[in-house]
C-alpha cells in the first residue's frame, strides 16, 4: 500500500441489529477530479466468517434501468459497483455491479496493465442481492446491499489486519447529457479499470 492511497478499515458484521452498526460511512467522489458529485453515493462494508457485505445508497432524482437479467450490460444504465482485489496485483479481481431493478452482473477481470482487460461472466449466480427505493419530493434513493460468500476468494477467511484492493463507483446516466461518474478513488478518466488507483481494504 502507498502512502497515497485511500484505505477503508472494514469492521466485523454486528451479530445483532444492523449488519454495519460498526462500520463507517464513506461517500464516493467525481470521479473525473474527487470533487462532489452531483448525486451523491454512500457506502458501508463490514465482514463475517461467511460474506462480505457491502451497502450502498444512492441518492437520485429518478433513474434509467431497463435491464433485469443476470450478467445483462448493466453498465450502460444505472448502476453501482464494486472491485475487489484479493491478492492486489492488479491483473484479477472480481467486479459486481447491481443496478436499480436488482439485476446483477458478476465478472473475473483479468487485466494486463497495459490499457487491455477481458471480462468472464460468472455462470453461477453465488452472490445475493437486495435493492430498497424510497421516494420523497423531487428526490429519491436506492439502497443496494450485496452479500459476497468468502468462498468467492482463495482467502476465504480474512483476518484482522489482512489487506485487500477494491474500489466502488457508480454510473449515473442523464437523458440529454453525458453520464456522472463516481468513485471512492478517482480514476481521473472514464475507465474503472485503472488497478493503481484501487483503495486499500483492511480487515479490521
Amino acid at each position: 500500500m502507498n502512502e497515497n492511497q485511500l484505505q477503508y478499515n472494514c469492521a466485523r458484521a454486528a451479530k445483532t441489529g444492523d449488519l454495519f452498526a460498526n462500520a463507517s460511512v464513506v461517500r464516493l467522489n467525481r470521479n473525473s477530479d474527487g470533487g462532489v458529485p452531483m448525486f451523491g453515493t454512500s457506502a458501508r462494508l463490514c465482514y463475517d466468517d461467511e460474506y462480505l457485505y457491502v451497502e450502498m445508497v444512492a441518492l437520485d432524482d429518478g433513474f434509467t434501468a431497463t435491464m433485469t437479467q443476470y450478467n445483462d450490460r448493466l453498465y450502460t444504465e444505472d448502476v453501482v459497483e464494486i472491485f475487489i482485489d484479493e491478492d492486489c496485483d492488479g491483473k484479477s479481481y472480481i467486479e459486481l455491479e447491481v443496478n436499480p431493478l436488482n439485476a446483477l452482473l458478476h465478472y473475473v477481470i483479468r487485466n494486463d496493465l497495459h490499457g487491455t482487460f477481458w471480462a468472464y461472466a460468472r455462470i453461477e449466480k453465488n452472490v445475493q442481492t437486495e435493492v430498497e427505493l424510497s421516494r420523497r419530493d423531487s428526490c429519491c434513493e436506492w439502497k443496494v446491499l450485496m452479500k459476497i460468500p468468502l468462498t468467492e476468494f482463495k482467502n476465504s477467511t480474512p483476518k484482522a489486519g489482512d489487506i485487500w484492493a477494491f474500489n466502488l463507483y457508480r454510473i449515473k446516466y442523464f437523458e440529454n447529457r453525458p453520464p456522472e461518474y463516481s468513485s471512492f478513488s478517482p480514476t481521473h478518466t472514464d475507465n474503472y479499470h485503472i488497478p493503481q488507483y484501487f483503495a486499500a481494504l483492511q480487515f479490521v
